[in-house]
This record gives structure tokens, sequence and C-alpha cells, in this order.
């Protein structure tokens, strides 16, 4: 089962939660106090901003590799379901449009993408809806680029594309016939679930892990401590002799 520190190695371009799509460019020893801590050294793609990121905290915080193509394939369909959530009150929806900036989840950022899109068309988003909607997008078309390496003008064309599909849903100017409609409505379901079961098994994956590293520490922990027991016997039998 791989560790952590074995998942990410440096040239990795990884996804730095709200701040998008990082390089580890270096994995060196800090000394925090008496202890000595292995952290990830990232370069932010955006602004070039250096950040460390202790290895036992890069799950917790949401550190990731940048998506596959697959994943690319199932945002751009998400982008494009109807479902969507705009809230009434100010003040919760963006709250909640910021815990799932905060998420490193790539889908959240769609669905923050979503929700503010539809709204803007039915009124005047706030400055700081429309920062955060410029900076989902950013933070999505920047880790599709750096998935298949692919120029952002091009995605951020995609992208529109889909979200134009999604306004004209949501108005009903969608005029596909309903048998067209129908099988939509069933694929979108299906890929839906597909994504359900995908979440299930990341989730069981990285508790999995988790849990392997704590057993691993605390062996490593008892293994010290026997050895510093046996060290300190040896040594008080020799002084006890001299």
């Amino acid at each position: 089962m791989a560790t952590v520190a074995e998942r990410f190695k440096v040239g990795d371009k990884v996804v730095y939660p709200n701040h998008g799509v990082a390089l580890i460019y270096e994995v060196k020893s800090v000394s925090v106090g008496e202890d000595t801590e292995e952290c990830y050294c990232l370069r932010v793609a955006s602004n070039n901003t250096k950040v460390m990121i202790p290895l036992g905290k890069a799950d917790e915080i949401g550190m990731r590799k940048v998506m596959d193509d697959k994943e690319a394939k199932r945002l751009m369909r998400r982008l494009r379901d109807p479902d969507v959530t705009t809230g009434t009150d100010w003040k919760e929806r963006f709250q909640e449009n910021a815990e799932k900036m905060r998420t490193g989840s790539i889908r959240d950022v769609a669905d923050v993408i979503k929700s503010l899109t539809v709204l803007s068309e039915q009124k005047d988003l706030s400055d700081r809806e429309k920062r955060m909607l410029e900076r989902a997008r950013y933070l999505l078309v920047s880790e599709m680029a750096a998935a298949d390496d692919s120029e952002e003008d091009k995605v951020e064309e995609k992208v529109d594309k889909a979200l134009e599909t999604l306004v004209k849903k949501m108005r009903g100017d969608d005029e596909e016939e309903e048998p067209k409609k129908a099988a939509k409505k069933t694929a979108t379901k299906a890929a839906a679930a597909e994504d359900e079961a995908d979440d299930d098994a990341k989730a069981a994956k990285k508790a999995t892990k988790k849990a392997a590293a704590k057993t691993a520490k605390k062996a490593a922990k008892k293994v010290a401590k026997k050895a510093a027991k046996k060290v300190a016997k040896k040594a008080a039998k020799k002084t006890a002799k001299k």
C-alpha cells in the first residue's frame, strides 16, 4: 500500500486547494522545535508562490494529483447538467460556495461555477461573488489544461460552451425531442451513479491509507521504545560491573 510520500514525488503536478495547480520541486526535512518533519515544497503555477506542506498533512488539506482525462470528461458532463442550486439567502450561499472552494474537490469547484453562472443570468452578482466565480473558473480551466497539456484558451472555450448549454436548459430553450431528452437524462443519472461509486472507492482507499499510516507510526514508536530500553539496560549492566 502506497504511503503519502510514495504517492507524490518531485516533479509531480498536484492541486493545492483554492490555489490551483502546483509543482512539487523538492521534498526536504524541516526542523520544527526539537522535531524534524518531511515537507513537500510546492511552486504554485498561478503566481509562482512557494509553499511547504508536511507529508502527514497532505491528505488532510486535500492536496491531490491533477485530474485525469476520465475525470475531465465527467466534469464537462457535470457542467451541462441542469441540477443546480443557487440558494436565496446571499450570506448562506456565499458561505456554502466558499466552503466548496476550500475542499480541494474539482467537482465542488464546478458546482460553484454552475451556481453562480446561472444566478448571473437572473440578476447581477455582488462583487465578492463575481471574484469567486472568476477564481473558480480559473481553478477549473487551469487544471483541465494541465491535465492534457493543452492551452487554457481552448479549454475555456469548451467550458463556456458547456455553460451555454446549461443556461439554455435552465431557460427551457432546449428544443430536443422528448426521446432524446429522456435518453440524456438516463445517461446523466448513470454518470452520476458512476461518479458516486468512484467517490466511495476513493474515500475507502483514503481511510485505509490513513489507518495504515497510524498503525505503522505506532509500531515504529513501539520498536524505538524497546530499543531504547534495551540500550539503557545494557548501559546499566556495564556501569554495575565497573
